[in-house]
């Protein structure tokens, strides 16, 4: 729990404008901290951080793309001098050809027979 003394920790979320990535942003909200909403959509974040109630600001970042991590370094530092914690829950999903895919057998055969 924040306190009075401590003042709100400044905490990024990536990946946080649906499911997990949400819940841990209203759940550190509802303790005091104040939370950059983090990903890739700007309307999608700014709707997700609208609907919660607390310290919730959006903030693009697109963990795959460099130029969005820089300017989101820059963001907070002008914003808020400081970022005290990161909560990097962002995750990419492909789906791989059957030639991409690693070939388990191959490469563990023991794997296979437990």
């Amino acid at each position: 729990m924040v306190t009075a003394a401590s003042g709100p920790r400044v905490i990024l979320v990536t990946g946080a404008a649906r499911g997990i990535g949400l819940a841990v942003v209203e759940g550190l909200a509802a303790q005091g901290h104040r939370v950059l909403l983090g990903a890739g959509d700007a309307e999608r974040e700014r709707v997700a951080a609208a609907a919660l109630a607390g310290d919730v600001h959006p903030i693009v970042i697109d963990v795959t793309d460099p130029s969005t991590i820089d300017a989101a370094s820059v963001q907070v530092e002008a914003a808020y001098e400081r970022l005290d914690s990161l909560v990097n829950k962002c995750g990419q999903q492909r789906r791989l050809g059957a030639a991409a895919q690693p070939d388990v057998a191959r490469r563990n055969p023991r794997r296979l027979r437990h």
